[in-house]
């Protein structure tokens, strides 16, 4: 038999072994200190969400006034503002977690590349954002608003819970906002 060369033991790389449900205890602490995060940072985010709500429908649907069908539906927005606002102020406990989960098995000349890739990616990352803001999103309000400007109208039937009285005052109020969110699709285009 022809005897293998012995592989060159690298001295700067011990990737430390462990069994398997060693693996399963650190991967549940660290969702759990994701999770936590992502769970404090939204509880702190939800009494600030009714001011950032409106600020930001100010912001990108110029003059359209948002309307609630259900008792629940201003609690819910707020709601999904602060898990989604958890979520993306999360994000660098979220990675670092992801991170130090993975690293025990990468090697550290692939370290070093992945180190050399971070700043590149949070400059790409603000560059998407803007463009996403200042591109992107005005052409795609323009656009829903263009399409959705007779909908509530014309499908008012499928509404619950509104009372003709209500369906009435509300119509109203569309008819005058289908005339604002033409001219804001028109001008836009």
């Amino acid at each position: 038999m022809i005897a293998s060369p012995e592989p060159a033991h690298d001295p700067e790389w011990d990737p430390k072994e462990m069994p398997f449900t060693e693996h399963l205890r650190e991967l549940r602490s660290r969702l759990l200190v994701s999770i936590a995060a992502v769970g404090a940072i939204s509880l702190l985010l939800f009494w600030p969400s009714q001011y950032a709500i409106p600020w930001l429908v100010r912001a990108y649907f110029h003059g359209i006034t948002l309307h609630a069908f259900g008792p629940a539906d201003v609690i819910l927005t707020e709601f999904k503002f602060s898990i989604v606002g958890g979520i993306v102020f999360g994000l660098p406990v979220l990675l670092y977690e992801i991170w130090m989960f993975v690293v025990p098995a990468v090697h550290p000349r692939t370290r070093r590349m992945v180190f050399a890739f971070i700043a590149p990616s949070i400059g790409l990352s603000l560059l998407g954002l803007a463009f996403a803001h200042f591109i992107v999103l005005p052409r795609v309000v323009a656009a829903l608003v263009a399409i959705t400007a007779g909908w509530l109208v014309a499908r008012q039937g499928m509404l619950g819970g509104v009372t003709g009285a209500d369906l009435a005052a509300l119509r109203a109020q569309v008819a005058a906002e289908n005339a604002h969110a033409a001219a804001l699709a028109a001008r836009l285009q």
